[in-house]
């Protein structure tokens, strides 16, 4: 079951203005609408709406200047007063500066919409905060193979490698049903074509998994059972229930947690996740004055590695296109090519994506000649390993032989000089015995 979603019940004024509004703002707007209308409703009444604020702040508007009430102002600074006093509601914490403002934001937008413009120069707007520091993590091929390698199973595995090599959203990862990669995953075909729509932009665009994307679901997929079009495509461990974008987050904080490149980058950050397991407290967060407590790998951060991947080998428009975002009418026009034409362009760079093979690699296997070759290719190489133990044996040889020579010449050179010294030895004993045979005589004499 997903996340029910809430009935806001707004007036049709207000409902007019969000319909023109992107999903994304939209979504943001309708919350600060919503505690806009809490606070008007606790001060002038339960049945008051939206619209009687802005027919209010209308009717006061057409006064003559000196006897406007500044209604829209004076509404604003409330509003302010009143949010800065009433927590989230997930924690104790105070409404931020920059929720208040976004909030206040709403309100002059739907102003704006009903044509009447109203300025902050005279709110008391609380001061913007600078976001704290959050490091996105700038990756390396080999750093999304230790990520990839330090997942203990293997939906996390292609949970990782899919969101790499696709360049999709979690929200899109989360979204995905068996029947959206059923047929061409059952056919072979590769790469794996994914006809989407996104739910941030709703635009309908064309992604791609590649070889390394399509085996790992592939042994995902085999744990498994009773799979129908209309089963997620990624579930809880030991569940049939759709894994959820928090879910994702907690698996990507996890598996980072293992990584030595982490470890080493990010020591703040790995720092405070194993404080904050030990603690469990909301203390922890409010403390925490600037160590950033997002995951410099989470699921975004692979999705940004998957346009610097392509970034300047690939046209802007194309990488554009797969990850969803919208595009102007110049830059649709050049992307509109069939699926075969994306898929062969996806093919070219995927090398630039993988971490074992493409899907190159796994179509040459798959005809004869691509068989052929492929057994040729491993006779080349085991030819290849030969001779290079050969010439190792060879070298080793060599290096024998000239240790031998050295040896031999050290003998000669030994012998040589023990025969000249017993040699001279020699001749010194018969000279001796010589001069003593002379004594000899001479005494006889």
């Amino acid at each position: 079951m997903g996340r029910k979603m809430k009935n806001y019940g707004f007036c049709e004024e207000v409902k007019a203005f969000l319909k023109v509004k992107k999903p994304s703002t939209c979504r943001i707007y309708k919350i600060g609408l919503d505690k806009f209308r809490d606070y008007y409703r606790g001060k002038y009444g339960k049945d008051k709406t939206v619209a009687d604020f802005l027919n209010a702040v209308s009717e006061d508007m057409k006064k003559p200047t000196l006897e406007q009430k500044r209604i829209a102002e004076t509404e604003f600074n409330g509003f302010i007063k009143h949010l800065e006093n009433l927590s989230t509601e997930k924690t104790d914490l105070k409404t931020s500066a920059n929720t208040i403002r976004l909030y206040l934001a709403a309100v002059q937008n739907l102003l704006k919409y009903w044509h009447i413009t109203v300025s902050f120069r005279f709110v008391d707007l609380p001061k913007a905060v600078a976001k704290r520091v959050n490091h996105k993590h700038e990756w390396e091929l080999e750093e999304v193979q230790e990520f990839f390698n330090k997942a203990t199973n293997y939906r996390d595995k292609a949970l990782t490698i899919c969101i790499f090599q696709s360049g999709l959203g979690v929200a899109e990862i989360c979204s995905l049903n068996y029947g959206d990669v059923k047929y061409e995953l059952e056919k072979g075909m590769l790469p794996l074509c994914l006809k989407l729509n996104r739910k941030k932009t709703q635009v309908e665009f064309r992604s791609f998994l590649g070889a390394d994307a399509v085996k790992y679901l592939k042994l995902y997929l085999k744990t498994r059972s009773s799979l129908t079009r209309d089963s997620p495509l990624f579930t809880k461990l030991g569940s049939k229930e759709r894994m959820t974008e928090c879910g994702i987050d907690a698996t990507f904080r996890r598996i980072a947690l293992t990584c030595d490149f982490i470890k080493q980058r990010y020591p703040d950050w790995v720092e405070y996740q194993l404080e904050k397991l030990k603690k469990d407290t909301k203390e922890t967060e409010k403390n925490n004055h600037g160590k950033g407590i997002y995951n410099p790998a989470r699921p975004h951060s692979l999705r940004a590695a998957f346009r610097s991947r392509l970034t300047g080998k690939v046209d802007p428009s194309l990488i554009e296109s797969w990850m969803g975002h919208e595009l102007s009418g110049n830059a649709q026009a050049y992307i509109n090519k069939p699926t075969s034409e994306h898929r062969d362009l996806y093919g070219q760079f995927e090398f630039l994506l993988a971490i074992e093979r493409t899907s190159q690699d796994e179509l040459s296997k798959a005809t004869p000649e691509g068989q052929k070759f492929s057994k040729l290719n491993e006779k080349v190489k085991t030819l290849e390993e030969t001779i290079t133990h050969l010439s190792q044996d060879l070298t080793s040889q060599k290096k024998l032989m000239e240790h031998f020579s050295k040896m031999v010449q050290i003998d000669e050179g030994f012998l040589r000089e023990a025969y000249e010294k017993t040699l001279r030895k020699q001749q010194l004993e018969r000279q001796q015995q010589t001069e003593e045979e002379q004594k000899i005589l001479k005494q006889k004499t």
